[in-house]
């Protein structure tokens, strides 16, 4: 089982957030927008996930992967030199799977629209292909967008949420709530269930 949550990086308070990953359980898990003022709370993670990639930044960039079991070999990359994301190789009963965490830029402007899209094309360009992948995080773009589109077919991914009837939002503002995080598999991988 796979979990990613954005934390959002104004909240100093990871306490939902950690009973909701103690409840779930995950074997891995994501977190997103990490700023150095919260790691410390996270601290007991590394008791039940020993295997980890933690990059706190200010600002919204920050990411965090957490196995129960071993990592192969796990990377941090960098987009332009600030944005990271995680490429990770988690070992579970003798077989490879690769793990992505990621968050996209937010394409609020015509130039992050672009650096969005670069973006989505390098985390592309760095994948391995071949071994059973999980790809997740904010990827700032919705289901019904060229983007979304092109990322699924350059990568051979199915999304998660195909299983869930609606909308399936996971971002709102002002009254306004689309579907912007997702977790997508690669065509090896049968997913059981999904849930926000």
């Amino acid at each position: 089982t796979v979990l990613s949550s954005n934390i959002l990086k104004t909240n100093t308070d990871l306490t939902a957030l950690l009973e909701i990953i103690r409840k779930e359980s995950p074997d891995v898990l994501t977190l997103i927008e990490l700023t150095p003022d919260v790691t410390s709370q996270l601290e007991s993670l590394k008791i039940t996930y020993p295997h980890h990639v933690i990059v706190p930044q200010e600002g919204g960039h920050g990411i965090a992967l957490y196995s129960r079991h071993p990592l192969e070999s796990a990377e941090t990359i960098f987009f332009s030199h600030q944005i990271p994301f995680i490429k990770a190789s988690v070992l579970k009963d003798r077989q490879r799977l690769q793990v992505v965490a990621l968050h996209a830029p937010i394409p609020i402007l015509p130039k992050l629209y672009e650096q969005r899209t670069a973006f989505l094309k390098f985390v592309t360009s760095q994948l391995e292909q071949g071994p059973p992948t999980i790809i997740m995080g904010d990827f700032n773009f919705t289901p019904w967008s060229a983007v979304y589109f092109d990322f699924v077919r350059s990568n051979r991914v199915s999304n998660a949420r195909s299983l869930r009837k609606g909308m399936q939002n996971s971002w709102g503002l002002f009254g306004i709530s689309i579907p912007i995080d997702h977790i997508f598999v690669s065509s090896e991988i049968f997913v059981k269930d999904h849930d926000l």
